[in-house]
C-alpha cells in the first residue's frame, strides 16, 4: 500500500483519544505499521527533531485541511 497524503500536507486528526481531536499538524514523514498499513508522523512545519513528532497515524484518522 502507497500512502496518499504528501511529506508538508496540512491535516486535521481526528482520533479516538480526545486529546488529538482537531489539532492540525503537518505530515512530516510516512512510516508502516508491522503488517505493511500507511502511517503518518505529524508535527510542526519544518521540525525534524523526531522527539517532538506524533507517530503512527492512519489516514483514516485524517482529513486534509486546504
Amino acid at each position: 500500500m502507497e500512502h496518499t497524503i504528501p511529506i508538508g500536507t496540512l491535516v486535521e486528526v481526528s482520533s479516538l483519544e480526545e486529546n488529538f481531536n482537531g489539532i492540525r499538524l503537518f505530515v512530516t514523514a510516512h512510516r508502516y505499521d508491522a503488517d505493511g498499513t500507511p502511517l503518518y508522523s505529524l508535527g510542526i512545519k519544518g521540525e525534524t527533531e523526531i522527539s517532538r513528532m506524533f507517530h503512527g497515524h492512519p489516514v483514516e484518522c485524517l482529513r486534509i485541511i486546504q
